[in-house]
């Protein structure tokens, strides 16, 4: 196994204590602030990014042995959620990866990611997940999702963004859906804000509206196209405008999670005020996941993250 930090691949322009006994509360994140104590780990989560599941064959043979791993290792890791960051499947692939998540023994959270829209699984997507969002909603705390489908403007039709969010053991978890819905080739890798009414850019600004009254470093972004600047990514212009709504609530944002690159990429101190991480896709070369165990000290959460190249 390979331990951050990690570098950013050429190729890209570009948390021990005993986990909390089952049933314990969640920490009491609203009240009046007490001084910090030492960290005690809450809970692991996991991160796994492009699957690329199209059918049968090795990119599903891949995503089986990382699901395998993760239930191997969920109990002495305090694994207890795993964030799927994107490009999970298509065609009949969407079904087949959906099949192989649904082993695991832990509530997983899927995000869309660009080659499913582009396929024109968008609806597709929704409708195959559908079971796992309502596991999410039924086993964790202040489940949201958006309305869909929802119309955008300028492209004079109905799009399915996937935007949700959901609370476990005091952190919040915003799932977001940045992938253009573009027809052009270079503009369809990029990220883009979505931003009309019904749109991800509005989601994420009423998720953060009450952001004050959370815990320090309580916050987690989850999408395929990462949230910062770079091919690939966002613009000047659009990281200006994420960074208006994450910079006045920066103590609480702890971190983004996406995908996309293919690589692993750690990027501390964006200037939106969060750490952002980028995990490599288990379909190519080395079948990689993320590992992040969450301690609490009474104040704020902290994370330590491990970078995971599982055999197969």
């Amino acid at each position: 196994m390979r331990c951050v930090p990690v570098l950013l691949g050429a190729a890209v322009l570009q948390l021990a204590a005993c986990a909390p006994p089952e049933g314990e509360a969640a920490p009491d994140t609203e009240s009046t602030p007490v001084e910090a104590g030492e960290p005690e780990l809450q809970f692991a989560f996991a991160v796994i990014a492009d699957p690329h599941v199209g059918g049968e064959g090795e990119h599903a043979d891949r995503l089986a042995a990382a699901v395998a791993w993760l239930n191997d290792h969920q109990q002495e890791r305090s694994l207890e959620l795993v964030l799927v960051c994107g490009d999970i499947g298509w065609n009949e692939g969407l079904p087949a990866a959906r099949d192989a998540l649904d082993l695991l023994r832990v509530p997983y959270a899927p995000v869309t990611g660009d080659n499913e829209v582009h396929i024109g699984d968008e609806a597709a997507f929704h409708q195959v997940f559908a079971d796992a969002y309502d596991t999410l909603a039924a086993s964790t705390d202040g489940w949201r999702k958006a309305p869909l489908p929802v119309a955008e403007p300028e492209l004079g039709r109905d799009v399915w963004l996937e935007n949700y969010a959901f609370e476990h053991r005091g952190v919040r978890f915003v799932g977001l859906d940045w992938a253009s819905r573009s027809d052009d080739f270079i503009e369809s890798e990029m990220g883009t804000l979505h931003d009309f009414e019904g749109g991800t850019l509005a989601f994420l600004a009423d998720e953060l509206e009450d952001a004050e009254q959370r815990a320090d470093e309580s916050i987690v972004f989850a999408s395929h196209i990462p949230m910062l600047m770079a091919p690939g990514a966002f613009d000047v212009a659009e990281l200006s405008v994420l960074d208006g709504l994450t910079v006045p609530v920066q103590s609480k944002v702890a971190a983004s999670f996406a995908g996309h690159w293919h690589t692993d990429y750690e990027g501390p101190d964006q200037t939106g005020g969060y750490d952002a991480f980028i995990v490599d896709a288990t379909w190519d070369d080395d079948v990689v996941l993320w590992m992040v165990d969450v301690s609490f000290d009474g104040r704020a959460f902290s994370y330590a993250h491990e970078s995971i190249v599982v055999p197969w």
